[in-house]
């Protein structure tokens, strides 16, 4: 698909292709994540990080094995709706979108699993939004 939507292009490679796969597809899942925000729907949300991360992984490769494994245990964990790593890739960080009334089992949850995991230890922070910017 992402073929047709690049003009079938023999001149891009397959990982060319991949990486403009994942591009197309998280420009569409920030559109839709926008839009399940404006509609106060969480469930899509979830669903967009864990996506997001998969995309990042396996089409534009910028993840790392602890990235993956941090991302699998906050998924796992009680609360959390989805998650993916942030930052510029090979390590980084990891966004997760957790329940308010889950947050301190879900840090407790995470740093146990990631720990046994991989042996590290993991810092983790809990942030909230707040109101966005305006331009009056």
């Amino acid at each position: 698909r992402t073929r047709g939507m690049l003009g079938a292009s023999p001149l891009l490679s397959d990982l060319l292709l991949r990486r403009a796969r994942h591009v197309i597809r998280e420009n569409r899942r920030c559109k839709d994540f926008a839009a399940a925000l404006r509609a106060q729907s969480t469930e899509p949300l979830g669903r967009l990080l864990r996506e997001s991360h998969a995309s990042l992984r396996d089409d534009f490769e910028v993840s790392s094995p602890e990235l993956d494994a941090m991302v699998e245990c906050a998924v796992g964990a009680s609360g959390c709706l989805g998650a993916r790593m942030t930052g510029a890739g090979f390590g980084g960080s990891c966004l997760a979108l957790v329940e308010s009334e889950w947050a301190g089992g879900f840090l407790e949850e995470v740093r146990a699993a990631y720990f046994q995991r991989t042996g590290i230890e993991g810092e983790i922070w809990v942030c909230q939004s707040g109101t966005s910017a305006t331009v009056t």
